[in-house]
């Protein structure tokens, strides 16, 4: 399953999502996939794929 690329993932996981939302109703699953994408947000940024601090350049000036 790891040799997938990213097409084939994006249509196993639209199709789980589609299947969780004809099962679960479609409210709910928006809630599951809202946590995912949270979760995921939450990893890259531990992982340091996401920076969230802001690296600042000292030779600008702060304009008046």
């Amino acid at each position: 399953m790891s040799n997938f690329d990213r097409k084939q993932w994006g249509a196993l996981i639209g199709a789980l999502f589609m299947f969780i939302a004809v099962w679960i109703g479609l409210e709910w699953a928006l809630l599951v996939a809202a946590g995912g994408i949270a979760g995921y947000l939450v990893g890259a940024v531990l992982e340091g794929e996401i920076k969230v601090t802001q690296e600042r350049d000292g030779s600008k000036t702060r304009p008046r």
